[in-house]
């Protein structure tokens, strides 16, 4: 009687300690996929990009990417264009698993890219490029209350 206690105490020790494990971080970093779709577009579409969390990449250009009619305008994280616009080229900070869409623009549309100047900051960073079509709004980052239309 006393050796079946004996087990069974060591086996519930050993059940508390693998569970108490499960629930243990083993501190590696998590992995995140960037997947770039064509969007109605044709051609190869640029390679899947496996990153640490909170790693940086380079947005790629539209590579063989093409569509008739249309120019290649950056990445958006909608399909419809109505998401978040990324231009080829910028930097990107992987927070999460994201399929960014091409973004396409009927021949003749007349894009800006409106950048940032930190001018001496001496903390923080200035925020990323942003594409904006002519005759478009812009909301700009970190502040809601200034929107700008019209670019000329």
């Amino acid at each position: 009687m006393k050796i079946k206690l004996f087990i069974t105490g060591i086996l519930s020790i050993l059940l508390v300690f693998s569970l108490s494990l499960a629930g243990c971080d083993d501190n590696t970093s998590s992995t995140y996929t960037v997947t770039f779709n064509a969007n109605n577009g044709t051609g190869t579409v640029p390679a899947i990009q496996t990153v640490n969390a909170g790693s940086s990449i380079t947005l790629p250009n539209e590579g063989g990417l093409t569509r008739t009619g249309h120019t290649f305008g950056g990445w958006n994280t909608n399909a419809s264009g109505t998401g978040t616009n990324y231009s080829a080229g910028s930097s990107y900070t992987v927070t999460d698993n994201i399929t960014l869409f091409a973004r396409w623009l009927p021949v003749g549309t007349t894009t800006f890219i409106v950048t940032f100047n930190a001018n001496g900051a001496t903390n923080g960073i200035a925020p990323a490029a942003m594409t904006a079509n002519s005759g478009s709004s812009i909301t700009l980052p970190g502040n809601s209350r200034n929107i700008y239309s019209g670019f000329l």
